[in-house]
C-alpha cells in the first residue's frame, strides 16, 4: 500500500517537474553533523546552490546506514537541507518522499544529524528538480 500511495503521489508530481535535474551526493560519515548536545560539532556540509525559482527535493539511491555495516539495522532516511531565505531557510527534512523548497537564489547546504557520526556509512543521492 505505501508504494502505490508513493507512486499515485509521484505521477501526480510529474507535471509540475521539468525535465531538468540536478543531484548532490550525501555521504553518511563526511557530510554528518553531530548533534548539538556535544560540545564539539564534526562534519562537514555539502554544498550548492540554485537560482531563484521552487524545486523539488527528495533521496534517491540511498544506501546510508549508522551502525558501520551493510545491513538495514540503522538506517539513515533523512537529509538536512538549509538555505535560500524561504521554506527552507531554517531547515527541511528530505526523505524519499517529494519535497516542495523554494530558492531566491543563494546557498543551501545538506546533512545529516548524527551523535555519533564515526560509524556511519554509505551515501545518498540528493535529487534536485526544478518545478514548473
Amino acid at each position: 500500500m505505501r508504494m502505490t500511495s508513493i507512486g499515485i503521489f509521484m505521477l501526480a508530481a510529474l507535471p509540475f517537474v521539468s525535465e531538468a535535474a540536478t543531484s548532490v551526493t550525501i555521504d553518511a560519515l563526511r557530510n554528518c553533523q553531530t548533534a548539538p548536545l556535544v560540545d564539539t560539532v564534526s562534519g562537514t556540509s555539502a554544498k550548492f546552490t540554485l537560482e531563484p525559482g521552487r524545486y523539488v527535493l527528495s533521496l534517491v539511491s540511498n544506501t546510508m546506514n549508522c551502525t558501520n555495516s551493510s545491513s538495514n539495522s540503522c538506517v539513515i532516511d533523512a537529509v538536512m537541507v538549509q538555505g535560500g531565505f524561504k521554506n527552507a531557510r531554517w531547515g527541511v527534512s528530505v526523505t524519499s518522499n517529494p519535497v516542495v523548497v523554494d530558492s531566491t537564489g543563494s546557498a543551501f547546504i545538506a546533512y545529516v544529524s548524527d551523535d555519533n557520526c564515526s560509524d556511519n556509512i554509505g551515501q545518498a543521492t540528493l535529487l534536485i528538480q526544478k518545478a514548473n
